[in-house]
């Protein structure tokens, strides 16, 4: 299901056409069909889905003539005309935006002489339900007026490529649930401390007696001991941080992926502050996206299949190191 609704964004006519809108705001936006909301989970899953199901551009059209199912949809014939492409961009407490990358002629002409003003996403939904938190952005539009507010076009099932992306997503969700550890609480009871109550003033002091003591009188096996339970904590700390390492690096890369980069290999051997340093610089457009036409999102139908793999999913296999045969058995329609 695609949810279309009225963005708190709206463009003046005038000769200057603008290069950033705002599609829905961070947090609850009303909409005459339930609330639409922007959160943290927004932020984690619409850069990945729309790198999954290759959404990294899509159409700013005019009065959603490119969703499957909508009354402009249906009252139109190929090729239908839209107003822009441009890529979503989710920033945590400011909400989602659509970027211009370029208008069409059409929609110059329509936008300046201030035919549309209003601005409407369409989006779906977290597991399709009534939640109303956005996770993908299937495109935005150029409307007239906010009638549209709140309106929900159900067309087709989803396309197989967008299933397998939520799917994909969803997977990797379930398997990074786990709960951070409290190192502050683990020291405590290694020291004998109420968490609750100790200040770090009084963990370093007790740190600082029990190492005394295990150097001094205390019997050798007790300081085997309480030398084993520091590299254990240690070892918990070090797991921690590379799994950290690990997940910022790889939302690095596809960020990196969807602005069409290229990161050098030697990159990915650097200290993650580096790593991003290097990335951020990097020029972006290097590798071709796939230029989202109107023939693009005609594959959101359900009866799309997988196009061919191109240029720009070669370029994500060898920089997330995907063999070809697992590629094509995660992204079969």
């Amino acid at each position: 299901m695609i949810c279309i609704f009225r963005a708190p964004t709206s463009i003046d006519a005038g000769t200057e056409l603008p290069k950033r809108l705002l599609m829905a705001k961070w947090g609850r936006n009303e909409s005459v069909k339930g609330p639409v909301i922007v959160n943290e989970l927004t932020a984690r899953a619409v850069p990945r889905l729309q790198a999954l199901a290759g959404y990294q551009e899509i159409a700013l059209d005019f009065q959603h003539n490119t969703v499957e199912g909508s009354p402009a949809f249906k009252a139109e014939r190929e090729p239908r005309k839209v107003a822009a492409f441009g890529s979503p961009e989710v920033v945590p407490g400011e909400g989602i935006y659509f970027n211009v990358a370029r208008w069409t002629p059409e929609g110059e002409e329509a936008v300046k002489n201030g035919h549309y003003p209003d601005i409407s996403p369409a989006v779906k939904f977290e597991n399709d339900a009534e939640s109303g938190v956005v996770i993908f952005c299937h495109s935005c539009a150029v409307c007239r007026q906010g009638a549209i507010d709140g309106l929900h076009v159900y067309g087709a099932d989803d396309p197989a490529r967008l299933k397998q992306a939520v799917a994909t997503f969803t997977a990797e969700l379930a398997g990074n649930k786990t709960t951070p550890m409290d190192h502050k609480k683990l020291l405590c009871l290694l020291l004998g401390l109420d968490p609750a109550t100790a200040t770090d003033e009084a963990i370093t002091a007790a740190a600082k007696a029990k190492t005394k003591a295990a150097t001094g009188d205390q019997p050798a096996a007790e300081v085997k001991t309480l030398a084993a339970d520091i590299q254990s904590l240690k070892t918990l700390i070090e797991g921690q941080n590379k799994r950290l390492d690990s997940a910022e690096r790889e939302n690095i890369t596809l960020r990196a992926i969807s602005q069409g980069k290229v990161i050098p290999h030697s990159a990915s051997e650097l200290p993650i502050d580096q790593f991003k340093k290097i990335v951020d610089e990097l020029p972006a457009n290097v590798v071709p996206m796939d230029k989202r036409t109107v023939e693009g999102v005609k594959t959101f139908a359900a009866a799309s299949t997988t196009p061919a793999a191109n240029s720009y999913e070669q370029e994500v296999q060898r920089q997330l190191r995907i063999k070809p045969e697992t590629w094509q058995k995660h992204n079969a329609a």
